[in-house]
């Protein structure tokens, strides 16, 4: 809470800074509730009505391979499932011809590897087919030839004209990063006491254990497991996860409709992708927040260091008892 206020009280002062400077002058912090202006926003998507000059622009038609990409991505996410079998009855076999596998290393390379085959598949289908290219770099173009002929060591680096997402280290993305995480971890208890209310208690009582929890908790608290079990929701996950609703989905949608109700779906469909009905307002709101969080600081990696602190937080608090 005092974080979000911080973050108002930050917004009216540098708006009272810039008053009598010049039209063109910007303010330290953006608009907390308006859309992002086409300067503001971190993508860049020319759609597919807007006109060009045909002859000398090329123009990238975002709308109909985001759309290609999406039902890809969603027939690749039930399908790579099956490569999760594929390992564990591989790990088997290994098993069998001698490799000493435990029960609790044998379930984290099942996930582990499972996770990695459907970001390998969600990664190829976002590099090859969506346009503008390339998918991959955070919207930066680097020109080393005109590095090269000013005599300079470092390659300019410039953003592209469209582009889907952008990531940056030269911005104030550490104060981003606490003050969001403190702001989602506010939002989300609010949302979660909502959850306990509305849902009914049978739900809760009926909650087997998930596969994080068995890798959090493993069979003899074998360490090197928990470690290997980290991977994939601690590091992986994070940065794809991103990448996907934040740095794809959200622009995507923003190609057919407002920049609110694209935050609102993006969230939504981030809940539903977790699969789970009792997290399911909580994980709705954080992915919310963090669409917000986005658009607002400009920096996917703002985003993608929040989302790897919580599940940090989520694993590493469980996995010691706190």
């Amino acid at each position: 809470m005092v974080s979000f206020a911080g973050l108002i009280w930050l917004r009216k002062a540098s708006m009272k800074h810039v008053e009598g400077t010049s039209a063109n002058t910007v303010t330290a912090v953006p608009p907390i509730w308006s859309t992002p202006t086409e300067e503001e926003s971190p993508w860049k998507l020319q759609k597919d009505e807007e006109k060009g000059d045909a002859s000398n622009v090329d123009r990238p038609h975002a709308k109909s391979t985001s759309v290609i990409a999406f039902i890809l991505l969603t027939f690749a996410y039930f399908s790579t499932g099956r490569f999760s079998l594929f390992f564990e009855n591989g790990l088997y076999a290994a098993a069998g011809y001698g490799l000493p596998l435990t029960v609790a290393m044998h379930r984290s390379l099942v996930v582990l590897l499972g996770h990695l085959s459907w970001v390998a598949v969600g990664s190829a289908i976002l590099a090859g087919v969506l346009s503008p290219k390339p998918f991959f770099g955070g919207g930066w173009a680097v020109d080393k030839t005109a590095a090269k002929k000013s005599g300079t060591s470092k390659a300019n680096k410039t953003l592209r004209p469209y582009r889907w997402y952008t990531n940056k280290w030269d911005t104030y993305w550490l104060w981003w990063t606490i003050g969001g995480y403190f702001v989602s971890a506010w939002l989300f208890n609010v949302a979660d006491f909502a959850n306990q209310v509305l849902l009914p208690a049978e739900l809760f009582a009926e909650q087997s254990e998930g596969v994080v929890s068995q890798l959090i908790n493993p069979e003899n608290n074998d360490f090197l497991a928990s470690l290997v079990g980290y991977i994939a929701p601690c590091l992986s996950a994070p940065w794809w996860e991103e990448v996907l609703y934040r740095g794809y989905l959200l622009p995507a949608l923003g190609l057919f409709m407002g920049f609110w109700p694209s935050v609102f779906v993006s969230g939504v469909l981030f809940s539903v992708h977790h699969l789970s009905v009792m997290g399911a307002i909580p994980l709705a709101v954080l992915g919310w927040v963090w669409a917000a969080l986005y658009a607002k600081s400009g920096n996917i990696l703002v985003t993608i260091l929040i989302h790897g602190m919580w599940n940090s937080r989520v694993f590493l608090g469980s996995w010691l008892g706190l």
